[in-house]
């Protein structure tokens, strides 16, 4: 996977001057840390919708075991 950009180039500034390998690796740090943070937030919101889910799934079966057995009447013993 070739971008065309040189190690030599990444490490430079937009006015053309290098860039500290330090600073570079810091930038990645913080990059990196936020998609880590972006990650877990999107994980969690999505297992929270999972849950939601559940319950209306089980709130609905619920719902049509009562219904049936409104449907069926009393049981005789």
């Amino acid at each position: 996977m070739s971008s065309g950009v040189s190690t030599a180039d990444a490490l430079k500034t937009d006015d053309g001057q290098q860039q500290p390998a330090e600073e570079l690796n810091l930038m990645i740090d913080d990059l990196l840390n936020d998609l880590t943070s972006k990650f877990t937030a999107v994980a969690s919101e999505i297992t929270a919708k999972m849950d939601d889910m559940s319950r209306r799934i089980d709130n609905l079966e619920s719902s049509i075991r009562m219904q049936r057995s409104d449907l069926d009447g009393p049981k005789e013993a």
